[in-house]
């Protein structure tokens, strides 16, 4: 992958995703001086490192063995697109959209869902363990319920004793709008599951070396 991976570093996504690092880093210094330390530390400390996450395992972990240069595009441009929703998501876009929050997690369930595919490519070409499309399937969905109930319990007990604003006063929230956030996460991990266990063998072309 070297010629291949020194001719992306070079590229637009690779510049993008840097622009988009210095941009964190800004609003993150920005809110601090607002008084608004929450969001500064998820902006300045939070986002870079979901940037770096991905280029990390590649570059340090040797994930670039086991996993195709196609890997690394998909997780840096998802980083990309999420990190610019949330920040619309937190300032004024789910104000003039309501059900922009939901279209937020039903994008996270989608990228859990394919971290977890991921996970059990890593695990069989490691020869660790071999698992059928079906049984992965059923893992990316109940991977999409389990992190989005415990992402709304987070959300439920950080404002009282963090008053973590950039999660909102999930206080004030329904009972409806907290389902409907589970769903829209579940739903995200299905749709993503299942266009990977109808491609199983092409999936596994396209994402591994």
């Amino acid at each position: 992958m070297g010629s291949e991976y020194e001719k992306y570093k070079k590229g637009f996504l690779r510049l993008s995703v840097n622009a988009l690092i210095s941009i964190s880093v800004a609003l993150g210094v920005f809110y601090f001086l607002i008084e608004r330390g929450s969001w500064g530390f998820n902006y300045m400390v939070v986002a870079p490192v979901l940037f770096f996450a991905p280029r990390l395992f590649f570059n340090h972990l040797a994930f670039h063995r086991y996993f195709s240069l196609r890997t690394l595009k998909t997780l840096e441009s998802s980083a990309s697109a999420l990190f610019l929703m949330e920040f619309f998501d937190a300032t004024w876009l789910n104000v003039k959209i309501s059900y922009f929050d939901w279209i937020m997690h039903f994008m996270f369930g989608a990228l859990l869902a394919f971290l977890i595919f991921l996970g059990f490519l890593y695990f069989e070409k490691n020869s660790i363990f071999t698992i059928s499309r079906f049984q992965a399937f059923l893992w990316m969905i109940m991977g999409g319920v389990i992190i989005a109930l415990v992402w709304e319990f987070f959300e439920y007990i950080s404002y009282p004793r963090f008053n973590l604003a950039m999660f909102g006063d999930p206080l004030v929230s329904t009972g409806a709008d907290t389902l409907m956030d589970v769903f829209s996460g579940t739903f995200g991990s299905i749709l993503i599951g299942g266009l990977i266990f109808f491609n199983w063998s092409k999936a596994k072309i396209l994402f591994l070396r």
